[in-house]
């Protein structure tokens, strides 16, 4: 998808808001995206306006629509002028691209084949990630931010560096997988702690400065979490009462996203041209999500075990800024974050970063 088609889509709930025809407390990021899929598949088409009314009906992250047609066309005219002219490229769809029966036939090989849909942390339904710690702190679950679950006799992690304590990005209760989700390992708790002070900064636990971002990823087995959890104060905790503040978000719920084909063709080991509308309709999506296809740029590869030597499995996305609050960066440049776990020795769980992809 091009930056145009986000463009509209934030003009677009921007003019919605303003005018007062929806209500809506999900992020923005996440209603621009969706708006965004859907312009880029409908407008091409020549019905913007009911795709777009039908989306937001349907949406669960939309709390109550009050426009009607007439008003979304004037909605969406005054939006696509604000857009300058040639960045609204046509977009696929997730079906069969149009032409020959051997191009369609390879579109739906690959689809068959290739396709893997992320599961979505629910964001905004009830049942969703919640605004408060976990039910019970003494039992593991998924979750980003907040305190970590700790077994018995272990501390809260320190950055090797500054000493500074380690902030909680995410927590995985591998249990809680979900069914369709293809992982290796389905038993245990995976952890991602990250220092986040700037580089080179004073510590005020010690006289030493970051000079590299420090991050610590680990997999608890499933006998470590039979024994009494550690009670342990969360070092970034604020007040649950406070609105203003950024609580931690427990997950209740991964919602099945679109599907998504590999982020470059070399990685559909295809010997065949892919024809390029079907990879744009199914690249993968760039915020947090488990799963799916990662968003990485083109020729990046699989980090590797360093016990067995294979390949890692791929689990989880962070998206710069989102749920995990944490803003990564590769060489001065923002930074999708991902985990990953081998498949045969699941101690071994690695967070890599890759430069973010802005088109």
């Amino acid at each position: 998808m091009t930056p145009g088609w986000k463009k509209l889509a934030h003009q677009v709930l921007d003019q919605c808001r303003s005018r007062g025809l929806l209500v809506a407390s999900a992020p923005s990021s996440i209603l621009e995206e969706g708006i965004a899929d859907v312009l880029a598949q409908s407008v091409p088409r020549g019905d913007g306006v009911p795709s777009l009314a039908r989306w937001l009906l349907a949406s669960d992250d939309i709390d109550e629509v009050f426009a009607d047609d007439a008003q979304l066309a004037v909605v969406l005219r005054e939006a696509m002028k604000r857009v300058p002219d040639g960045e609204l490229e046509s977009s696929a769809t997730a079906e069969p691209v149009a032409g020959t029966p051997a191009d369609e036939a390879l579109a739906r090989q690959l689809m068959e084949h290739w396709a893997r849909s992320p599961l979505l942390p629910d964001r905004h339904d009830t049942d969703g990630p919640q605004r408060h710690r976990c039910p019970d702190d003494s039992k593991p679950c998924s979750k980003f931010g907040g305190a970590a679950f700790l077994v018995r006799r272990q501390t809260w992690p320190t950055c090797c560096d500054c000493g500074d304590p380690m902030r909680l990005l995410v927590q995985l209760d591998l249990s809680m997988l979900p069914p369709e989700l293809s992982h290796p390992h389905r038993q245990g708790l995976v952890q991602l702690f990250h220092c986040t002070r700037a580089p080179a900064t004073p510590s005020r636990h010690s006289t030493r400065r970051c000079h590299t971002p420090s991050v610590f990823a680990c997999w608890r087995s499933p006998a470590e979490l039979r024994d009494p959890a550690e009670r342990v104060d969360d070092p970034f905790a604020v007040d649950p009462l406070d609105e203003g503040a950024e609580q931690p978000l427990v997950v209740r719920r991964w919602n099945r996203g679109r599907p998504e084909l590999p982020a470059t063709p070399h990685e559909l080991t295809s010997a065949h041209p892919v024809d390029p509308r079907l990879l744009a309709a199914t690249s993968p999506r760039r915020d947090d999500k488990l799963g799916g296809w990662p968003a990485w740029p083109s020729q990046s590869q699989y980090p590797q075990c360093k016990e067995c030597g294979t390949a890692l499995s791929y689990l989880l996305q962070l998206e710069p800024g989102g749920l995990s609050r944490c803003h990564f960066e590769v060489e001065g440049v923002r930074a999708l974050g991902m985990l990953f776990q081998c498949s045969t020795v699941p101690e071994h769980v690695a967070f890599r970063s890759f430069p973010y992809p802005e088109h």
